[in-house]
Formats: structure tokens, sequence, C-alpha cells
């Protein structure tokens, strides 16, 4: 929602000057910022959209409290077909149609797959069951303390998840 009015303001911004009452300078200047905003903007979009091998997710529950806390954006790396978990990894995997941000805490070779067991830093149980290489989206490679809040917001806002 911030976005598009920031596109809205520098759009206006640039455009909307009389060529005669802006200097060459301030021309320039101003094509210099569009561009980087604009480039600035275009990564983020990609960034969040999954379109590279890093993701961004926000962090909507506490369950790794104390690691990771509501409301922080984490960056992921994919993992490629070579790579594999370790434990100890914080890893992200798909449980039904959610996105879960959990640390590795087991690993066993069950004939040819490898299944996975995970657990909440802050939780006191392990995870029910277990994931396979099929679930696992990719590994967290660092976070973004409180920037996530305002999506939470307004996602609690539009009725979305909690």
């Amino acid at each position: 929602m911030v976005i598009p009015y920031l596109i809205y303001i520098i759009i206006e911004n640039t455009f909307n000057k009389r060529p005669q009452l802006m200097t060459i300078k301030e021309r320039k200047k101003t094509r210099i910022i569009t561009v980087i905003v604009c480039i600035i903007i275009g990564f983020i979009v990609m960034l969040v959209s999954c379109k590279f091998a890093i993701g961004a997710l926000v962090i909507g529950s506490g369950s790794m409290t104390g690691t990771i806390d509501k409301g922080d954006i984490i960056v992921y790396e994919r993992y490629g077909k070579n790579e594999s978990v370790k434990t100890g990894d914080i890893i992200i995997f798909r449980s039904d149609d959610l996105k879960i941000v959990h640390r590795v805490i087991d690993q066993k070779l069950m004939g040819e797959e490898t299944r996975y067991y995970t657990k909440g830093d802050a939780n006191q149980k392990q995870d029910d069951g277990y994931r396979t290489s099929k679930d696992v989206i990719g590994q967290v490679k660092f976070k973004i303390p409180y920037i996530g809040y305002l999506t939470l917001w307004v996602n609690n806002l539009i009725g979305g998840n909690k």
C-alpha cells in the first residue's frame, strides 16, 4: 500500500515541475533518484515474489522467539539439488498451506528418503511427524528485525491468517 503512493509521489515530483523552473542540476538529481528508487522497488518486488534463489518471509508466530521473533523478516536461500539439510539448520518448509520456519533437531535415513524432525526454538516439544526434502524450501540466512510488523498489521486488518 505504501509502495504505490511512493511511486505516485516520485512521478508527480518528476514530471509535474515546469522545466523552465528546474535547473539542469535539479533535473539530473531527480532522474537519478527516480532510477534508484525504481531499481530498489523492483528488487524488493522480485525478492518477495521469490523469483530468485533467495526469498523473504515475514514471521507471524512466536515459535522461534529468541532466535527469530514475530514481526521479523527472514531472508532465506533455496536448497539446491546437491545441497543437504544438516541438523541445526533453520529451515523453511511447507506444512499444508503454510510456510513454517523451524530448526532441524534430528534426521534419519529411511531407505532412500531422509526424514527431518523439526522444532521451534521456543516450543517445548518437537513438531508432529517429519519433513522430507520435498517439503523443505530453503535455509534461513539472516533476519531483519521488526520490519514485518507492518505486513502483519495490514494482514490482520484485511482478515488474513493470525
